[in-house]
């Protein structure tokens, strides 16, 4: 199987448990993205506000690790989305198995201005579909207790 068609199987299984985990709790009202590369996976609306949620499945062997990655770039395109005005919040939700963690990005920027959470760089494969190229990012390993689970 190609990087493609992998990384379009992994798409398509993290919007499933996302769809089957809102759904489940009774949010009808939201879509995916049209574009599989976007920024973020989900778009939902609830007591007028939006909401914006990045999916980030994982296998289920790093759900042991007391931080989780979570990429500069990702907070920074939240940031536009929340200067903008475009989102109330935004969510990055790193599934492991069926075990959901969802990170909020106004609280992530609080621990960040805080200094409880630190901006680091690490050598990582430039998408986790596609291991072959490796490329430094910036990141930021936030500790799972700051999860909403």
């Amino acid at each position: 199987m190609c990087n493609e068609e992998r990384f379009n199987e992994a798409e398509i299984k993290g919007r499933k448990k996302i769809e089957d985990f809102l759904t489940s709790r009774g949010v009808n009202e939201f879509n995916f993205t049209i574009d599989q590369y976007c920024q973020t996976d989900v778009i939902l609306t609830k007591d007028d506000k939006v909401y914006t949620i990045e999916i980030k499945d994982r296998r289920k062997k790093y759900e042991n690790y007391n931080t989780f990655i979570v990429e500069k770039s990702k907070i920074d395109y939240m940031a536009k989305l929340y200067k903008e005005g475009k989102t109330s919040n935004s969510y990055i939700c790193q599934i492991f198995d069926n075990h959901f963690y969802f990170f909020s990005f106004t609280k992530l920027t609080r621990l960040i201005e805080e200094g409880i959470i630190k901006e680091d760089t690490i050598l990582l494969p430039k998408t986790t579909i596609d291991y072959n190229d490796m490329t430094y990012k910036k990141v930021y390993f936030v500790p799972k207790k700051y999860a909403m689970l």
